[in-house]
């Protein structure tokens, strides 16, 4: 009789051939018992199973103001033997080399920053988006011509703001007029926080749609936070009667 030990803590197979699917990365030793009218012996080999070949990366801190450094770490798995990055995301790998990068992004924009692993098994890529906010500082707007506080991060902070709260408009419609349609009047950079009166509330961008269950009158608020710091610096809040059969 032959039975077969695979290592993994599984059961033994049994027969002349096996075979085994190892779930996870590690080191086993198979062995082989062999049983019959002469004794028993036992043959064991040993078996390494790498883990998956795949790239994966994480940037800190993925937004900010300019000029922003962001640290970039890898996390792929497999057999690698070249690793290249490309952090402007002009399309060239050749912003470092080993398991950690970082990089200074002086202009705000969008960026790409991606990782080419290269091995045995093949090629991979992984991608991370960053995004670069104009700086705010003393004497300068920050956020365009408006000028979303001109006294930046000085000794007055946001206290000196130099813009009116924006204003909200609101569309009711939708299956017996319940459903909601808001707009802010600003819709530059920042985290948007709605509260629509009713126990829900939403986060996201300046335009959001929402359905209320009941018929009434709402009083709808509006936040809007720094993406960075997640100080609020604008509010607004309006009211709404939905589900009586016209808009308002």
């Amino acid at each position: 009789m032959s039975s077969w030990y695979f290592g993994n803590g599984g059961r033994p197979s049994h027969g002349q051939d096996a075979s085994c699917s190892y779930e996870a990365a590690g080191e086993y030793t198979v062995t082989l018992e062999i049983i019959g009218p002469d004794g028993s012996d036992t043959a064991s080999q040993a078996i390494t199973v790498l883990e998956a070949f795949g790239a994966a990366i994480s940037a800190f801190p993925a937004d900010g103001y300019a000029p922003l450094s962001v640290s970039f770490s890898d996390h792929s798995t497999g057999n690698i033997i070249i690793r290249a990055w490309d952090l402007d995301g002009n399309g060239v790998f050749r912003d470092g080399q080993g398991t950690s990068a970082s990089y200074t992004y002086d202009e705000p924009g969008d960026y790409t920053a991606t990782l080419e692993i290269i091995g045995p098994d093949g090629s991979d890529t992984a991608s991370v988006e960053i995004r670069v906010y104009e700086p705010v500082g003393p004497g300068q707007g920050g956020y365009g011509e408006s000028g979303y506080g001109q006294s930046g991060y000085g000794e007055s902070g946001y206290g000196q703001k130099n813009y009116d709260d924006p204003e909200i408009s609101v569309m009711v419609g939708g299956r017996s007029f319940l459903g909601v349609l808001l707009s802010a009047s600003y819709d530059g950079p920042g985290e948007y926080y709605w509260n629509f009166g009713d126990g829900s509330s939403s986060s996201g961008s300046s335009s959001v749609s929402h359905a209320y269950t009941e018929p009434g009158s709402y009083s709808i608020d509006l936040t809007i936070a720094d993406p960075v710091t997640g100080e609020t610096f604008a509010s607004a809040g309006t009211s709404v009667v939905v589900g009586i059969g016209r808009r308002y």
